[in-house]
């Protein structure tokens, strides 16, 4: 009876057990069909037991990346396009001050054109400009546009300040707030020096000089002129005198070349050439010439200095 009621247990018991398997079973049917869906989420885990499955890659791998790689390639060249506009924005700052040192000192740069720097400036700082926007649009949307370019935003905006700086310099003092010291060799001292001088660079005066009157005209030292070389010089007592007096003379030579414009002894070009207690008149050959010698600076009957 025992031994009944054991084999009934017993198969009581397998009959339970072959009841777990089966519920083992579902649950293990379960599991592995939950796997490959547990798979797609996971960044890699089991690729390789799972190589040879037709199930669709991990969302997490595919999710940023471009089949043909342009989103991986869009960084390198905004970083590319970011290091354009900086180096834009430095030249800018450059041309910048070159156009502030001729502003205000423009006898420091006589190699460069004046009228160089400032629209260069301009154009490399509006260059700078738009490569910081082409590479701020060609970042992923992902990616943070805080920040970049900064550098060739402040340099670019620097070169145009320093630029326009420049510009309205010149237009309030066109010959710059610092001067170059004019050389002054002319012998004002001795009036037969001074003839030397002027027939060493417009040659010979064969009818001799001819004395102007310096006693009338208040200031002046000495006064003299050659018909046959066309060229005079005036010396002046003091500096004060020279500023007052110099304008006068111009303006009464200017006057009379144009009263005899018909005449042949007035054609061709004139200018004057002065200096701090002197000034000469002739053409524009016989002036640069004596220039060599003397110093000075030369001025055209009606126009601003040189």
């Amino acid at each position: 009876m025992d031994d009944n009621f054991d084999f009934f247990d017993n198969d009581d018991n397998d009959n339970d057990n072959d009841g777990d398997d089966i519920e083992n079973g579902d649950d293990n049917v379960h599991s592995e069909a939950a796997r490959p869906a547990q798979g797609v989420w996971q960044d890699g885990e089991g690729a390789d037991q799972n190589a040879d499955s037709d199930e669709a890659p991990s969302a997490y791998v595919d999710r940023d990346a471009d089949p043909h790689g342009r989103r991986r390639a869009a960084r390198p060249t905004s970083r590319w396009l970011r290091g354009l506009a900086g180096l834009c924005g430095l030249l800018s700052v450059a041309a910048g001050l070159v156009s502030a040192v001729h502003a205000v000192a423009p006898a420091t740069l006589p190699s460069v054109p004046r009228s160089l720097p400032m629209p260069l400036a301009v154009g490399l700082a509006v260059a700078a400009f738009v490569l910081v926007v082409i590479a701020r649009v060609r970042l992923p949307k992902s990616v943070s546009r805080r920040g970049v370019g900064t550098v060739a935003v402040v340099t670019g905006v620097f070169g145009l300040m320093l630029a326009g700086g420049g510009l309205l310099l010149t237009s309030m003092i066109p010959q710059g707030i610092i001067k170059a010291p004019v050389r002054d060799e002319a012998p004002v001292a001795s009036v037969t020096q001074m003839e030397h001088g002027l027939e060493q660079a417009a040659g010979p005066c064969g009818s001799g000089w001819r004395e102007l009157g310096a006693g009338s005209y208040p200031g002046v030292s000495q006064a003299a002129a050659c018909a046959d070389t066309r060229v005079a010089f005036v010396t002046f007592e003091s500096k004060a005198a020279a500023s007052m007096g110099r304008s006068a003379a111009q303006s009464t030579i200017a006057r009379l070349l144009r009263e005899h414009a018909n005449d042949a002894q007035t054609q061709g070009d004139w200018y004057t050439l002065n200096g701090p207690l002197w000034m000469a008149v002739g053409q524009k050959n016989d002036m640069a010439a004596l220039r060599k010698s003397w110093g000075g600076t030369m001025q055209a009957l009606g126009s601003a200095t040189e």
